[in-house]
């Protein structure tokens, strides 16, 4: 009936506009986003990674694509896969030309009826982050071991920091100062 038809019309109509968003939120996503089956196949990626279209990636083994320690990353996926627990893990990956970078992937079950169906992995590229957390530990090696004395105040005049030097100085106990 003409009934029937405008209702399944409008349905479909609902469904390609959700899918729409759904696009869009993935396409704009700063992370890769990537769904793995039970075969361990990629079935979802919403952009190109390592120069393949994600056209080309489709269908093809996840592991084939993995970075760093592989072992790791499958046992990962089939613990998700089995236990539907969402993982956390990050992984060094050295490149071809030696450039060394760090990938953090979370792992969480895609569930159809309560059935483990896929993997979406999310994929966040913290090279930087360990880049600035290496820099951080090298400035606090400096600051510990200068022979100067070093106080950081803040404008209220509360005292944010010593360096040992500085406590040794004044007779200190460490961190004594800080707040």
């Amino acid at each position: 009936t003409t009934q029937d038809v405008t209702e399944r019309r409008d349905a479909e109509e609902r469904v390609r506009a959700s899918e729409q968003i759904l696009r869009s939120v993935t396409d704009n996503a700063p992370d890769v986003i990537t769904v793995i089956d039970h075969e361990l196949r990629v079935r979802y990626l919403n952009r190109p990674i390592g120069g393949l279209d994600p056209r080309q990636v489709v269908g093809r083994p996840a592991l084939d694509l993995a970075t760093g320690d592989v072992a790791t990353v499958e046992r990962s996926l089939r613990h998700v896969l089995a236990t539907g627990e969402p993982l956390e893990l990050e992984v060094r990956h050295e490149r071809a030309d030696g450039t060394i970078r760090w990938y953090r992937h979370r792992l969480s079950a895609i569930r159809a009826h309560d059935v483990v169906e896929s993997v979406i992995v999310h994929t966040t590229d913290t090279t930087r982050s360990h880049e600035y957390e290496r820099r951080l530990r090298a400035q606090a090696r400096v600051l510990a071991t200068m022979q100067e004395g070093v106080a950081v105040i803040d404008s209220a005049g509360a005292v944010r920091l010593t360096n040992p030097a500085f406590e040794a100085m004044f007779g200190y106990a460490s961190g004594a100062l800080d707040g």
